[in-house]
Formats: structure tokens, C-alpha cells, sequence
């Protein structure tokens, strides 16, 4: 039997932030038909749309902090 494995990215419209209008970016994984969707944590202002590339309009990248490798 082969395996299979895909990632879906999508912004969830229905559960917008009423005090920040913001969108959260839920992510679904499929291994061999069997599905888990998640919370990536991170959110998108509803008022940008989904561009066919699959970046939103308006989305930077924020800078992170460097990791403590010590």
C-alpha cells in the first residue's frame, strides 16, 4: 500500500475575533485518509483576501527573536 500525506493551510472566517477582527489560520493534515486539523496560532486580518500564490494581501513576515543555542 502506498502512503499518502498532504498539509491544507485555510483562514477560518467563522471564527473571527469580534475584538481584534482577525481570522485564525488553521492547518489540516492527512496521512492515509485520516485527517487532524489543528490551530497554526497564528491569525490574519479579515479584511485581507487569499491570493491565488496562497499569501494573504497585506501579510509581512514578522521578525523572531533569535534561538539560544548556548
Amino acid at each position: 500500500m502506498k502512503d499518502t500525506f498532504s498539509v491544507l493551510f485555510w483562514v477560518n472566517k467563522h471564527k473571527i475575533s469580534k475584538n481584534t477582527s482577525k481570522a485564525p489560520i488553521f492547518t489540516r493534515i492527512t496521512v492515509n485518509g485520516k485527517r487532524a486539523e489543528l490551530s497554526t496560532g497564528k491569525s490574519v486580518e479579515n479584511d485581507h483576501r487569499v491570493v491565488p500564490g496562497g499569501k494573504p494581501n497585506g501579510c509581512e513576515q514578522q521578525e523572531k527573536p533569535p534561538l539560544d543555542r548556548g
